[in-house]
This record gives structure tokens, C-alpha cells and sequence, in this order.
């Protein structure tokens, strides 16, 4: 999927290291947003918000490269949710969420929710 593009939304998680955040969100050519905020507990919280395509300095960079960066700047206990929805030259169009924890990771494509919905329901 090399012309795959895609828009892309967090919820707002905690990260050991605003550098490390940046760092890792800086190997994706696209328009970002990095919202921060600080909580009434004084927490500081991210929310990413970005579209475009994957690079890292010309090479190839994949979602699943970006997932293990992000594993390793999230605290334990600490959640990060990826919202995508994306297609490539519009033949392909699907959504996916992601959710990671600084140990484990999964996907679930909006396609697959429908295909199991579609059984459930016939």
C-alpha cells in the first residue's frame, strides 16, 4: 500500500518523555498536531492528530514501527487509542483503532467489526 493515506486522532495519554513523543512522531511526512494540555492534578497530556503517508528519512516506516516508538515512551498502566481512517487511490477505504499499552498492542479494522456484526446478525 505505498500510496496509502490516511487521517489519523488519539486520545489523550501520558508519555515518560514530551522529546521522545516528538521524536517518534517526527519520522511521519504529514501535517501534525500535537495538542498539550495540563490536568487539575497537574498531569501533562498529549493528543496527536495527523494525516499523510509513512517515511522515515526515504525509507520505508511502517504503522507497526510507529506502534513499537510509542510503546516504548508510554508509562505502565498508560493507554494510547489510534483512531485511522485512510484508503489508497480510493479502491481501498477502511477504518481501524488501534490501542496500545507500553507491553501489548492490538488492531481492529472497522471491516472486521462489520464482517462479525454481518454474521452475528444472519
Amino acid at each position: 500500500m505505498a500510496d496509502y493515506h490516511y487521517v489519523t486522532v488519539s486520545n489523550w495519554f501520558q508519555a515518560t518523555s514530551e522529546e521522545e513523543l516528538r521524536k517518534a512522531v517526527e519520522n511521519i511526512l504529514r501535517d501534525d498536531d500535537i495538542e498539550v494540555k495540563i490536568t487539575d492534578d497537574n498531569k501533562k497530556l498529549f493528543k496527536l492528530s495527523f494525516n499523510g503517508c509513512f517515511s522515515k528519512d526515504g525509507e520505508n516506516y511502517s504503522y507497526n514501527d510507529l506502534i513499537e516508538d510509542f510503546q516504548k515512551i508510554l508509562p505502565e498502566g498508560e493507554v494510547l487509542t489510534i483512531f485511522v481512517s485512510g484508503h489508497e487511490k480510493l479502491r481501498y477505504v477502511d477504518c481501524s483503532v488501534t490501542v496500545i499499552t507500553n507491553k501489548k498492542h492490538k488492531t481492529k479494522s472497522l471491516y472486521d467489526i462489520a464482517k462479525s456484526i454481518t454474521k452475528d446478525l444472519l
